[in-house]
């Protein structure tokens, strides 16, 4: 209050109302925003969720000694609020069984087995399994490598054991690759095999044996087989063997020109010298 016995100027400040959130949990869970103290804006809505720990479930808010069963719990900051979320031991039910093979009724060691996001367990040698969830509704899934994947919406929504037993069905065999098959003998003009020449198409390689026999397994396609030896020419053909079968081939492989050549000069040289003894010993 002021006495006007003079003149006056006045200036009023404010300031933002703010309250304060304490959240807190008891074993069991935790809440979204985490346990700790918040600072909100006066009629500032706030939304806390309380989330149990598996095996876990929500019982009720305490919110400065009253109490709410409501999840997730909306406050509008009028006021300093502290509110506690209690959590207790769900009751659990039990689901176990034997995973077998449908077909011949065989156990199935290796399954994987989960019961939501809640519980997984993998089955023994035996096939058996077992699995411990809290009380509830869930949809029971199987996974083997070799077979197709198996489910099933389970309601376990009293304590107790339940016993599931998962036929899974076996998946076909993969039908086979298809092959095709380019084999044959490499000779020289004489008809003499080659071996140790090198058989290549398209990637694949493979060397003459003694025989000058080989084989090459490929993929259905169209190939440039090319044949390569020491001392001859080099072979090449294309091959179209896109339908899988067998395809044979023998290419004959002519002598590389400078042995031909050097053959060639070694018989003159023979030839030479024989003249030249026979004209020696008709001389004497």
């Amino acid at each position: 209050s002021l006495t006007m016995n003079d003149n006056y100027g006045v200036v009023v400040y404010f300031v933002e109302q703010t309250f304060t959130l304490t959240i807190s949990a008891t074993s069991g869970g935790t809440t979204d925003p985490s346990p700790g103290s918040y600072t909100y804006s006066y009629d500032q809505q706030v939304t806390i969720t309380a989330i149990p720990d598996t095996g876990y479930a929500f019982s009720h808010w305490s919110i400065d000694g009253l109490i709410s069963m409501t999840n997730p719990l909306t406050l509008t900051m009028t006021r300093d609020y502290s509110v506690e979320a209690t959590f207790v031991e769900a009751p659990t039910a039990t689901i176990t069984g034997t995973v077998v093979n449908a077909e011949t009724n065989e156990p199935i060691a290796g399954a994987t087995i989960s019961a939501d996001n809640i519980a997984t367990t993998t089955s023994g040698s035996d096939g058996k399994y077992s699995l411990t969830v809290p009380i509830g509704v869930y949809t029971l899934k199987a996974t083997a490598s070799g077979f197709y994947d198996w489910s099933s919406t389970i309601d376990v929504s009293t304590e107790g054991t339940y016993i599931i037993d998962i036929p899974m069905t076996p998946m076909p065999p993969p039908s086979p690759v298809p092959t095709s098959t380019i084999k044959g003998t490499v000779t020289d003009q004489e008809g003499n095999p080659i071996p140790g020449a090198t058989v290549t198409a398209n990637g694949y390689t493979t060397i003459t044996d003694a025989e000058g026999k080989f084989t090459l397994t490929v993929e259905p396609g169209v190939y440039t087989v090319t044949i390569k030896a020491e001392g001859y020419k080099e072979w090449s053909k294309e091959i179209d063997a896109s339908t899988a079968g067998t395809y044979v081939i023998n290419p004959v492989l002519e002598r590389a020109v400078a042995e031909v050549k050097a053959e060639f000069a070694v018989g003159i040289i023979l030839l030479v010298a024989v003249v030249a003894a026979v004209v020696y010993k008709a001389g004497r």
